[in-house]
């Protein structure tokens, strides 16, 4: 997406592009943060500084791509050292029907969130006649 288009949002009630990709980083991250407790790439502070610009229509794409990169090396260097115990961890979320799970289902929710947003952001440059980049694994 074009660094002028990261306010982009196919509908007013949608997320903008750049709030898509800035919401893929700090929940991942955030996630991730709470099964294993290591120290995030980021500062949740200064992340929700960068949220509030994009849900104001300001999002930088650099900053963007960098929370988005720093949040994926984050959680692919975590994966192979998270412990038994800690995915056995319990969370209270309160979703409608799922009041409790424990990390490892956490880790599944997180792995199709992030397949989810990025799905949208691919309808979202479609919209705009842009062809996303290819998946790769």
């Amino acid at each position: 997406m074009p660094a002028g288009r990261y306010d982009f949002r196919p509908s007013g009630e949608s997320m903008s592009f750049g709030r898509q990709v800035l919401h893929i980083a700090g929940a991942s991250v955030y996630r991730f943060w709470e099964i294993t407790g290591a120290p995030p790439p980021f500062s949740f502070d200064d992340w929700e500084k960068q949220d509030a610009a994009a849900t104001a229509g300001q999002a930088d794409k650099a900053v963007a791509i960098e929370y988005l990169r720093r949040s994926f090396d984050y959680v692919i260097g975590l994966l192979p050292t998270i412990s038994p115990d800690q995915m056995a961890k319990p969370f209270v979320v309160n979703w409608k029907g799922r009041p409790e799970v424990n990390a490892r289902q956490m880790m599944a929710n997180m792995f199709m969130h992030v397949a989810h947003h990025r799905a949208q952001c691919e309808i979202y440059l479609r919209i705009e006649g842009i062809q996303p980049p290819p998946y790769r694994f």
